[in-house]
């Protein structure tokens, strides 16, 4: 990895298919996509309201989605915020979160895939993350 934009992405993995079509060589999505394993926090919205929170890791992603692996699936079809703990600090000192939102393409065991709506940096607050991570251990007992 010498492009230092990979700087701090960690090492590439193979991943396996998501679906046979995939296995067949036959891709579904028109922009590249890129190892990125971080720290991720979910709401899934539905009329205004949080239905489910929870946490789980970016896979990878590209322009036009993000493929997660999370701690319980979801249907597909559903609205998400997504917030990912960006893994390269801006000017080697700030903290940043990847703000998502989004769409559910489709879920296969713990992978979901997102069509990303709309995306934008942001500082990150830790506490920020710990709410939501705190949110789904509630929700889940």
């Amino acid at each position: 990895m010498n492009n230092p934009l990979h700087a701090g992405l960690g090492t590439v993995r193979k991943r396996e298919p998501i679906s046979p079509n995939e296995s067949q060589g036959r891709q579904r999505r028109a922009a590249r996509r890129f190892p990125v394993a971080a720290d991720a926090a979910y709401q899934w919205v539905a009329d205004g309201k949080i239905v489910s929170v929870g946490r789980g890791r970016s896979v990878n992603m590209s322009s036009g989605g993000v493929l997660l692996e999370l701690d319980a699936a979801l249907p597909a079809g559903v609205s998400v915020a997504l917030q990912i703990v960006w893994p390269v600090k801006l000017d080697s000192q700030v903290a940043l979160a990847l703000h998502v939102y989004g769409r559910t393409l489709r879920s296969d065991g713990r992978l979901t895939a997102v069509a990303i709506t709309k995306h934008e940096f942001r500082t990150l607050r830790r506490t920020t993350v710990d709410r939501v991570a705190a949110a789904a251990l509630l929700v889940q007992r």
